[in-house]
């Protein structure tokens, strides 16, 4: 071993076939609950994981990082439905008068969904790194 060698970091051993779990954990993004841009954060940190890993994932794991992906991107258009909603409902000037249920809702069912995909993602990733999938009846099939 010369003294060049002794100098130079040791070559990173090859993981190995992956998972697909830290396409779950991505999906945690969205607790800083900044509705939609950290929804979008989430999808695009899901997405750059797939393409990075698609080589080295089991075939359990590409499938794990397709569910989660389709969550994500349901989940961003989930939530853009429902901001949309939100502002045309107070843009309107609907809400004048009414009580919190009618209106409420809709906030109700964002921070719903935030819950759900928090539950949905430690559950996901956990099942992941034991070889397991998580059923996402929520999800809509947007990647094959």
């Amino acid at each position: 071993m010369s003294h060049d060698d002794a100098d130079r970091p040791a070559a990173p051993a090859d993981p190995g076939p992956l998972d697909g779990a830290p396409a779950w954990w991505c999906g945690l993004v969205t607790l800083l609950c900044i509705p939609v841009i950290s929804n979008v954060v989430a999808v695009a940190a899901v997405l750059v994981y797939r393409s990075a890993a698609r080589e080295r994932l089991t075939p359990t794991g590409a499938e794990v990082v397709r569910r989660a992906a389709n969550w994500q991107l349901s989940l961003l258009l989930y939530v853009t439905v429902l901001i949309t909603v939100h502002v045309v409902v107070l843009a309107s000037g609907a809400v004048e008068g009414a009580s919190f249920l009618p209106f409420g809702l809709v906030i109700l069912t964002a921070l719903g969904l935030l819950v759900y995909n928090a539950v949905l993602c430690v559950l996901g990733a956990a099942r992941a790194s034991t070889g397991r999938l998580v059923a996402v009846p929520l999800a809509l099939p947007l990647l094959r």
